[in-house]
């Protein structure tokens, strides 16, 4: 972030989250940023939603309201663009639809309603904003970061500054707050469900080597602003005595005490308990002796992700979903210089392909994911390995895919080898027109490079492709012999045919 130099664009970021709403307006100039506003007003979404199920009449209402009195701080700010967010408690209300429905029938907005691993990619933006504003590193060391919401926490496993893993608990200050109250049940619960998460994303890496503790949430901040020292213009650092002092306090203080002695206001007191003990319950296992905490949130995440698209630097993103994709090929000990070689003659494929497919950048993703993961499935079995791999996909977080997205790999990788994709197959029928369509395209380009490494013997160093009329001619640069390959482009083809109308001729 930098210092205004020309006038800008303007981004309100409306945050629908389960225990606030809350408004960010920022100033953007090629690529940076500044925050020119901030407000905030509690409700109860999240009280509703993890009772019944739903959003009552009056919440509905309320929530509606509060969007309105954002929307007229606005006045002042005209031509701003309004992205608004919204994440568990949305997710989860049964009557969410309608609510969305209506906000966008009364404002013109359309609520982005973010999975989990959304979450974790804004969170990180965010984070490693903070961190490199503050001129800290950690592209050195294993460094857990942990966001506490309302409805869910989301933990990542960082190595050396990349990705390592990702996963969403459904667990949160306001779902906590609305079933128990008990202090040592609290702990205990924490301590179960967080021991458990943390096996789930160290795998093989011990959790005592992980030397930082990056935690994030409204709570955590106002526990920095009390207890820790602030090393930088967007972050606090709180060492573990200290933490450790505060949470044998929190266990003698009434919610009186705490409004009191933090400055805080009740609503905030409640959810303070149930979100340190989340915090310690990760603190507790690992091996860091402090704990950082950004003041940035998800919502400079919006305005960082922002930036990115407009800018085209997506490479900071690519790299994190690269990383998460190598680290669950490690999981399952796939071959991973066989999927890298498929993986880049897809990409060959894909980029001389463009003006048929008519294909975007988020597209091209997918097809490196696919391309990195189509024998992944081999863990469990080589025989039907392409509906196993489908099974992997869909059931693992992936770093920067979302679940629809996740649907989208999985069905190309089932379709890599053996059947086409046929709407008999639920996993397939159950996509959207647009998806079928990506699923085809991408499939259809994974057959015939399966072909053309079927040995794994990385044989192929760089394409030659070349349209002569009907025919789509593939040759390597080097002049290898390609009759294996050639062999076995059979029965491979005939998708590729129905869909770009070309005969597959390997030269």
């Amino acid at each position: 972030m930098s210092k205004k130099t020309k006038k800008g664009n303007l981004i309100a970021v409306f945050d629908l989250g389960s225990s606030a709403v809350r408004f960010l307006l920022a100033e953007t100039h090629m690529n940076s940023w500044r925050v020119l506003d901030k407000a905030e007003l509690p409700n109860e979404l999240g009280q509703d939603v993890f009772s019944t199920g739903k959003i009552s009449r009056q919440v509905f209402q309320t929530t509606l309201s509060t969007i309105e009195s954002f929307i007229e701080l606005l006045e002042a700010y005209p031509k701003t663009k309004i992205i608004a967010i919204g994440t568990s408690a949305l997710r989860e209300a049964t009557n969410a639809s309608a609510f969305l429905d209506q906000v966008y029938r009364r404002f013109d907005i359309k609520v982005r309603v973010l999975e989990g691993i959304e979450t974790n990619q804004l969170t990180f933006l965010s984070i490693m904003e903070a961190l490199k504003l503050s001129n800290i590193s950690i592209k050195t060391t294993n460094a857990l970061m942990v966001e506490v919401g309302g409805g869910s926490t989301e933990a990542m496993l960082v190595k050396r500054g990349h990705v390592h893993a990702a996963h969403t608990l459904a667990i949160g200050t306001v779902r906590v707050d609305q079933h128990i109250r008990q202090f040592d049940f609290i702990h205990a619960l924490m301590r179960q469900r967080v021991h458990r998460t943390l096996g789930l994303i160290t795998q093989e890496t011990l959790a005592k080597r992980i030397s930082r503790f990056v935690a994030v949430g409204s709570e955590i901040r106002i526990i920095a602003e009390y207890i820790g020292n602030q090393i930088g213009p967007f972050i606090y650092r709180i060492e573990r005595d200290d933490f450790s002092k505060f949470v044998e306090k929190l266990k003698k203080w009434s919610i009186e005490d705490i409004v009191t002695r933090l400055g805080i206001t009740y609503n905030d007191a409640e959810l303070l308990i149930p979100a340190t003990h989340i915090y310690n319950s990760f603190f507790m296992d690992i091996g860091a002796k402090f704990i950082l905490v950004p003041t940035l949130s998800i919502r400079e995440g919006i305005i960082i992700e922002e930036l990115e698209n407009a800018s085209n630097s997506q490479q900071l993103f690519q790299n994190q979903v690269n990383a998460s994709v190598i680290a669950l090929l490690n999981h399952y000990h796939a071959d991973v210089t066989h999927a890298k070689l498929v993986t880049k003659l897809s990409l060959e494929i894909f980029d001389f392909l463009t003006p048929l497919h008519g294909l975007g950048s988020k597209d091209r993703m997918l097809m490196e994911v696919s391309g990195m993961l189509h024998d992944i499935g081999s863990y469990i079995n080589t025989r039907a390995h392409h509906k196993h791999g489908q099974y992997i996909i869909q059931n693992s977080e992936i770093f920067g895919l979302s679940s629809d997205e996740r649907e989208v790999v999985g069905n190309i990788v089932r379709y890599h080898r053996k059947s086409e994709p046929k709407l008999i197959h639920i996993h397939f029928a159950t996509l959207s027109k647009e998806e079928k369509v990506i699923v085809y395209k991408l499939a259809s380009i994974l057959r015939i490079v399966e072909a053309l490494d079927s040995s794994h013997m990385n044989r192929i160093g760089q394409l030659d492709l070349k349209i002569d009329k009907d025919e789509f001619i593939i040759r390597d640069c080097n002049g290898t012999d390609l009759t294996t390959e050639r062999n076995s482009l059979t029965g491979k083809d005939e998708l590729f045919e129905e869909v770009y109308g070309l005969k597959v001729v390997i030269k």
